[in-house]
């Protein structure tokens, strides 16, 4: 849970990282595979962190061969090439898919090895998508129709197949969905790093407060861990508080109507 917050404001976390040596482990354990001529391709995914994950392992094993052709160049007396595909072991893995995976921070997004992979990044969001659209990705994603109601659509079970197995797609992001993101990016942008941790420390000790382990029994238990959670949210700054509030909001009204109105009078009694 506590890493799943950190990733807001810091990267790489350990899972990251542990991402990257397994996929790395696994390009090794594949070449010439089966004393083929080639080494086989390999495709890299997950769900929700997973998803994320599978990006940064990917993005790394890119700058692993980025720093090594640099490196090359270098011992050559050339310049290092400034775009374009990064040659070595990352051009085995052919897809990268992140089902409703959050981005990166934005000065990895403009790295030359996320670049680099970017084409090969297979994003796919359900049409409520809260979780998928957090930090940057440049990616446009694939939008899916699902039967559950804003947040609990980050369950893959409620995104809806075609009879020919492939998912059954949306237009376009919920209007909830998008006023959650552009509130999300637009107090990412006004507050500072300190600011930032600070706030996430918080949420993270409001969420913790319901009781639950991972995000999948919380959303499942909405309705009894939304008390707790509004709760633990009158301990917050402002600020904070705030931020919880405006989100809130575009939750539907039936699961977040009694939260708003709770952190809007502990608000009225602050002033």
């Amino acid at each position: 849970w506590k890493e799943d917050f950190n990733m807001a404001v810091r990267c790489p976390v350990p899972s990251q990282e542990s991402a990257y040596r397994y996929a790395d482990s696994i390009l090794d354990r594949t070449k010439r595979f089966l004393s083929a001529k080639e080494s086989p391709g390999i495709m890299i995914g997950g769900h929700s962190k997973g998803g994320n994950m599978a990006v940064y392992a990917a993005m790394q094993i890119t700058q692993s061969d980025l720093e090594a052709t640099n490196e090359r160049a270098q011992r050559l007396g050339l310049l290092p090439a400034l775009g374009g595909s990064v040659p070595g072991r990352n051009c085995r893995i052919s897809r990268i898919f992140s089902h409703d995976g959050p981005g990166m921070p934005q000065v990895m997004v403009h790295s030359r090895a996320y670049q680099a992979i970017a084409a090969r990044i297979d994003k796919t969001v359900p049409e409520s998508s809260i979780i998928g659209m957090l930090l940057q990705s440049q990616i446009k994603p694939t939008f899916v129709k699902a039967d559950a109601i804003s947040i609990l659509q980050h369950m893959g079970s409620s995104w809806q197949v075609t009879q020919s197995g492939e998912f059954e797609r949306a237009s376009e992001l919920t209007g909830g969905a998008q006023l959650i993101s552009k509130t999300i990016d637009g107090w990412f942008d006004r507050v500072s790093q300190e600011q930032r941790e600070r706030a996430i420390n918080q949420i993270y000790d409001i969420f913790a407060a319901a009781g639950y382990g991972n995000i999948a029994d919380l959303v499942a238990n909405w309705t009894n861990s939304l008390p707790k959670i509004v709760a633990a949210a009158r301990g917050t700054d402002v600020e904070t508080r705030e931020l919880i509030k405006d989100v809130l909001k575009a939750i539907p009204a039936s699961a977040a109507k009694v939260a708003v109105g709770e952190l809007r009078n502990d608000k009225d009694g602050d002033a």
